[in-house]
C-alpha cells in the first residue's frame, strides 16, 4: 500500500508538471521558440526535482530503534554516521533557511527574471518559472522524503539480516 502511494506520487507529480510545461511552451509560437522554452523549463524542473529529492532524502533518513521490545519490526543496528550527518545537515539547512527566509523569495524572483529575459517573450514567464521551481522542489522533496521513509528501513533491515545470517557469503 505504501509503495503504491509512493509510485503514484513519484510518477503523478512529474507527469502533471511536464504537461504544464508542454502546454506553456506551446504558447511560444514558432517551433524554435517552443523548443527553447521547453528545453529551459525541462532543465529547471529536473534540477529542482533533484535538489528537492536530495533534501527529502536528508530529512527522511530513519532513526535506528534503540532498546525496547521487538514488536515485529526489525530493530536494526546499522552504522549511525549517515544518521548523524543527516541530522547535522537538516539542522544546518533549517537554521540557514529560517535566517535567510526573507531573502529567499527575492533570490527566486531575481533568478526567474534572469531566465525569463533569455526566453522569447510569451508573457508571465517569471511567474511560471517561480511556480515551476517551487512545484518541482516540493514534489522532489515529497518523493525523496517518502521514498527514504518507506524504502530505506527495509533496505537497512535486509542488510542487517544478510550480515547477521549464518549463511556463507558469496
Amino acid at each position: 500500500m505504501k509503495t503504491n502511494a509512493l509510485k503514484a506520487i513519484g510518477f503523478g507529480l512529474p507527469i502533471l508538471g511536464l504537461i504544464c510545461i508542454l502546454l506553456f511552451s506551446l504558447t511560444a509560437g514558432k517551433l524554435p521558440f517552443v523548443m527553447q522554452t521547453l528545453a529551459t523549463f525541462l532543465l529547471l524542473s529536473v534540477a529542482s526535482i533533484i535538489i528537492g529529492g536530495f533534501l527529502g532524502f536528508l530529512f527522511g533518513i530513519p532513526k535506528k530503534h534503540s532498546g525496547g521490545q521487538n514488536t515485529g519490526q526489525q530493530l536494526y543496528t546499522s552504522n549511525t554516521n549517515l544518521e548523524e550527518i543527516s541530522d547535522w545537515l537538516t539542522k544546518l539547512l533549517v537554521g540557514a533557511g529560517l535566517a535567510q527566509f526573507t531573502e529567499l523569495f527575492g533570490f527566486l524572483k531575481s533568478f526567474a527574471h534572469d531566465i525569463a529575459n533569455n526566453l522569447t517573450a510569451i508573457g508571465n514567464e517569471e511567474a511560471f518559472i517561480i511556480a515551476l521551481v517551487l512545484y518541482f522542489l516540493i514534489g522532489g522533496f515529497l518523493i525523496g522524503y517518502l521514498g527514504t521513509r518507506i524504502l530505506l528501513p527495509k533496505v537497512f533491515a535486509d542488510a542487517d539480516n544478510f550480515t547477521n545470517s549464518s549463511e556463507p557469503r558469496p
